[in-house]
């Protein structure tokens, strides 16, 4: 059947009533991804190590939350009574992640959801973090390497973009639901501190996710482009 076209439909995400949406990120790892895959010789692999994929995409997260730039507040007297007053910053704290595993392979069949390519390259990401303190049980790890040592880059910009639809025109190509960031941020020097599979049951079916935890040393918004 001929597909038709209905130049007059709308994408209610581009109209001003709905012009965002909270649960739209995007994740780029790209930087970590091609520090990792440089890792090669940077000391002696132990155990099954995990298998990297060729070229990251995009990963369309579930939920993203942000630390807050804190300030520390500190009592000071003045005559009898106390004030707060500002002092010394706060370090950020943890921001969490959570994605939708892609636990699907070539020609729709279902894998492991521990070979999925998000998890892969956080074990190697993990490894990387921990070069030198040996692994957990049979737990891939990398010695230090002697040319390196505690110098060994284990830390990344992270790229964080938050989505919304696109007002379509009247060209075909643009008729279709298309993302344009609105908000782009950077995680600058961010690692991985912990990651772990939702909960899998019987009971109460839903998609696998991956939460994850990471640290940044901070957290700065880019310019759109």
């Amino acid at each position: 059947m001929a597909l038709v076209f209905d130049f007059q439909q709308t994408n209610p995400w581009g109209q001003t009533v709905d012009a965002q949406r909270s649960d739209l990120w995007s994740v780029d790892f790209s930087a970590a991804m091609t520090g990792l895959n440089n890792s090669t010789g940077l000391g002696a692999p132990t155990g099954t190590a995990p298998t990297l994929p060729p070229k990251l995409g995009t990963y369309f997260a579930q939920t993203v939350t942000l630390s807050e730039l804190k300030l520390r507040a500190e009592p000071i007297r003045r005559d009898s009574r106390p004030y707060q007053m500002p002092s010394w910053d706060e370090p950020i704290e943890a921001i969490t992640m959570t994605f939708l595993l892609d636990c699907y392979g070539q020609l729709g069949a279902v894998r492991d959801p521990y070979a999925s390519d998000i998890y892969q390259m956080l074990e190697a990401w993990r490894a990387r973090v921990r070069m030198g303190r040996g692994g957990m049980s049979s737990e891939f790890s990398l010695d230090l390497d002697s040319s390196y040592g505690f110098l060994t880059p284990f830390r990344w910009d992270v790229r964080v973009n938050l989505l919304r639809g696109a007002v379509p025109s009247v060209s075909i190509a643009e008729i279709s639901n298309d993302l344009i960031a609105t908000l782009q941020l950077r995680l600058v020097n961010a690692w991985p501190a912990s990651y772990r599979i939702s909960e899998l049951s019987y009971d109460a079916p839903k998609p696998v996710t991956l939460s994850t935890t990471f640290y940044a040393e901070d957290i700065q918004q880019l310019p759109v482009s």
